[in-house]
C-alpha cells in the first residue's frame, strides 16, 4: 500500500486509486495531483522497466494520463523489444486519450522502423487502427485493423471489433451517396 502526506492529509493507494483516510476515493484531479507528488518522491532510477509500467498504469487508470506518459516513454529509452512491446499500446492509448492519435501513429511507425513489423502485435495494431479512425482516415484504419486480426488468426477482441464499427459506420454512409 503506497501513503504519501499531501497538503497536511495522508492518503493511501491500495491498487489503482488514492483514497483518504477515511477510505473514500479522491476525485480525478486530486488523483493526478497525489499521482505526481508521489512520483517526485521516488527514486526512479532503482525501478525496472516493469516497475515503471506498473506504476504508470496505476497512474492511467487512476486520470494521471500525463504523469503515465511520462513514465511510458521513459520504459522506450531501453531498447529491450518486451518492454517496447509492452509500452506501445499503452502509451498509444494515452496519447489517444489526450486527444493526439497522430501521436500514437507515429510512435508505432518509429518502432516499427526501429525493429521491424514484428513489433507491432496486434492489440498495438488495433490502437493505431483506432487513432486512424481518431483522424477519420478510414483506409488506414482498416488495413490496420485487417493487420490485426490476421495476426490473431483471424481473431478479434472487442477492442477490434469496435474499431471495424467505426469503420463500417464512416465508411458505409459514404458509398451510399
Amino acid at each position: 500500500m503506497d501513503q504519501i502526506q499531501y497538503e497536511g492529509q495522508t492518503y493511501y493507494r491500495s491498487g489503482k486509486t488514492w483514497a483518504d483516510n477515511r477510505n473514500i476515493v479522491v476525485c480525478d484531479e486530486l488523483q493526478h495531483e497525489l499521482n505526481a507528488a508521489f512520483i517526485q518522491t521516488l527514486d526512479l532510477h532503482e525501478f525496472t522497466a516493469w516497475d515503471l509500467i506498473r506504476l504508470a498504469d496505476q497512474c492511467k487508470v487512476s486520470a494521471s494520463v500525463f504523469t503515465a506518459i511520462q513514465l511510458y516513454e521513459r520504459v522506450l529509452s531501453s531498447n529491450d523489444t518486451s518492454d517496447y512491446k509492452a509500452v506501445l499500446p499503452r502509451l498509444a492509448s494515452c496519447y489517444r486519450i489526450q486527444g493526439q492519435p497522430e501521436k500514437a501513429v507515429e510512435l508505432a511507425t518509429l518502432a516499427s522502423k526501429r525493429f521491424g513489423s514484428s513489433i507491432l502485435e496486434p492489440i498495438t495494431l488495433t490502437s493505431v487502427a483506432a487513432a486512424y479512425c481518431d483522424l477519420h482516415d478510414w483506409n488506414r484504419a482498416k488495413k490496420c485493423a485487417d493487420r490485426a486480426y490476421a495476426k490473431w488468426n483471424g481473431k478479434a477482441s472487442s477492442e477490434l471489433r469496435a474499431v471495424y464499427e467505426r469503420i463500417r459506420l464512416n465508411t458505409e454512409g459514404k458509398r451510399k451517396r
